[in-house]
Protein backbone atom coordinates (compact mmCIF):
# COMPACT_ATOMS: atom_id res chain seq x y z
CA UNK A 1 0.00 0.00 0.00
CA UNK A 2 1.50 3.44 -1.12
CA UNK A 3 1.57 6.38 0.96
CA UNK A 4 -1.06 9.34 0.99
CA UNK A 5 0.42 12.45 1.49
CA UNK A 6 -2.40 15.27 2.52
CA UNK A 7 -1.41 18.59 2.43
CA UNK A 8 -3.28 21.57 3.95
CA UNK A 9 -3.37 25.20 2.75
CA UNK A 10 -1.52 27.62 4.73
CA UNK A 11 -4.62 28.87 6.87
CA UNK A 12 -7.53 25.84 6.28
CA UNK A 13 -10.86 26.53 7.62
CA UNK A 14 -11.93 23.92 10.54
CA UNK A 15 -15.50 23.37 8.50
CA UNK A 16 -13.13 22.41 5.55
CA UNK A 17 -10.86 20.05 7.77
CA UNK A 18 -13.53 18.53 9.79
CA UNK A 19 -15.03 17.22 6.21
CA UNK A 20 -12.11 15.58 4.84
CA UNK A 21 -12.35 12.00 4.82
CA UNK A 22 -8.42 11.22 5.93
CA UNK A 23 -7.14 8.35 4.40
CA UNK A 24 -6.67 5.09 7.17
CA UNK A 25 -6.67 1.65 7.24
CA UNK A 26 -8.95 -0.01 9.50
CA UNK A 27 -7.70 -2.59 11.64
CA UNK A 28 -9.64 -5.54 13.03
CA UNK A 29 -9.56 -6.11 17.18
CA UNK A 30 -10.48 -9.02 19.36
CA UNK A 31 -10.13 -8.06 22.81
CA UNK A 32 -9.94 -11.18 24.35
CA UNK A 33 -8.85 -9.63 27.98
CA UNK A 34 -9.52 -7.09 30.53
CA UNK A 35 -8.93 -3.86 28.76
CA UNK A 36 -7.95 -0.34 31.05
CA UNK A 37 -10.22 2.52 30.16
CA UNK A 38 -9.71 5.73 31.69
CA UNK A 39 -12.32 8.68 31.68
CA UNK A 40 -10.51 11.80 30.40
CA UNK A 41 -11.89 15.16 31.93
CA UNK A 42 -14.11 17.40 29.58
CA UNK A 43 -12.63 20.11 27.74
CA UNK A 44 -14.85 22.49 28.65
CA UNK A 45 -18.01 23.37 30.02
CA UNK A 46 -21.20 26.04 30.62
CA UNK A 47 -23.93 27.39 32.64
CA UNK A 48 -27.02 28.66 31.96
CA UNK A 49 -30.30 29.91 33.22
CA UNK A 50 -33.04 29.59 31.10
CA UNK A 51 -36.67 30.80 32.18
CA UNK A 52 -39.29 28.31 32.12
CA UNK A 53 -43.12 29.13 31.83
CA UNK A 54 -46.06 26.02 31.01
CA UNK A 55 -45.33 25.75 27.33
CA UNK A 56 -42.72 22.99 26.81
CA UNK A 57 -39.79 24.48 25.34
CA UNK A 58 -36.50 23.47 23.78
CA UNK A 59 -33.97 24.56 26.01
CA UNK A 60 -30.65 22.77 24.62
CA UNK A 61 -30.31 21.64 20.87
CA UNK A 62 -28.66 17.90 20.23
CA UNK A 63 -24.99 18.07 20.65
CA UNK A 64 -22.67 15.48 19.72
CA UNK A 65 -20.06 16.93 21.62
CA UNK A 66 -21.87 17.11 25.16
CA UNK A 67 -20.67 14.72 27.46
CA UNK A 68 -23.57 15.42 30.43
CA UNK A 69 -25.11 18.21 31.74
CA UNK A 70 -26.88 19.10 35.29
CA UNK A 71 -30.23 20.44 35.90
CA UNK A 72 -31.72 21.82 38.49
CA UNK A 73 -34.84 24.11 39.00
CA UNK A 74 -36.34 25.93 42.55
CA UNK A 75 -39.58 25.03 41.09
CA UNK A 76 -41.62 21.95 40.19
CA UNK A 77 -40.80 21.07 36.41
CA UNK A 78 -40.88 18.78 33.59
CA UNK A 79 -38.09 17.56 31.25
CA UNK A 80 -38.64 15.68 28.29
CA UNK A 81 -36.44 14.98 25.36
CA UNK A 82 -38.04 17.06 22.56
CA UNK A 83 -40.61 20.09 22.53
CA UNK A 84 -42.97 17.68 21.18
CA UNK A 85 -43.14 14.85 23.30
CA UNK A 86 -44.03 13.38 26.24
CA UNK A 87 -42.78 15.11 29.44
CA UNK A 88 -42.29 13.53 33.09
CA UNK A 89 -41.97 15.84 36.26
CA UNK A 90 -39.35 16.82 38.30
CA UNK A 91 -39.01 17.51 41.83
CA UNK A 92 -37.60 21.02 42.90
CA UNK A 93 -33.91 21.13 43.74
CA UNK A 94 -33.11 17.89 42.42
CA UNK A 95 -30.35 17.87 39.99
CA UNK A 96 -31.07 15.90 37.43
CA UNK A 97 -27.38 14.54 35.13
CA UNK A 98 -27.94 13.25 32.05
CA UNK A 99 -25.56 11.78 29.60
CA UNK A 100 -26.74 11.59 26.33
CA UNK A 101 -26.62 14.35 23.56
CA UNK A 102 -30.09 14.53 22.60
CA UNK A 103 -32.47 17.54 22.44
CA UNK A 104 -33.26 18.76 25.94
CA UNK A 105 -36.85 20.61 26.25
CA UNK A 106 -38.33 21.40 29.70
CA UNK A 107 -41.39 23.49 31.29
CA UNK A 108 -42.49 24.55 34.27
CA UNK A 109 -45.22 22.70 36.14
CA UNK A 110 -46.93 25.62 37.35
CA UNK A 111 -46.00 29.34 36.94
CA UNK A 112 -42.88 30.80 36.35
CA UNK A 113 -39.33 29.48 37.50
CA UNK A 114 -35.67 29.15 36.19
CA UNK A 115 -33.86 25.97 34.97
CA UNK A 116 -30.14 26.02 35.66
CA UNK A 117 -27.67 24.24 33.23
CA UNK A 118 -24.65 23.16 33.67
CA UNK A 119 -23.04 21.46 30.39
CA UNK A 120 -19.79 19.82 30.06
CA UNK A 121 -18.05 19.06 26.27
CA UNK A 122 -15.80 16.57 25.65
CA UNK A 123 -14.48 18.53 23.13
CA UNK A 124 -14.48 22.07 21.68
Amino acid sequence: MAPTYVEDPPDPDLPELQQRDLPMPTVPVEVTEKVRVLHLPNRSSSVEAFPMDTTLRRLMAADPKRARAVLVSSVAWRYARTATGVSMPMAANVPLTITHSDEVAARAETGTGTLSVLGEYWAD
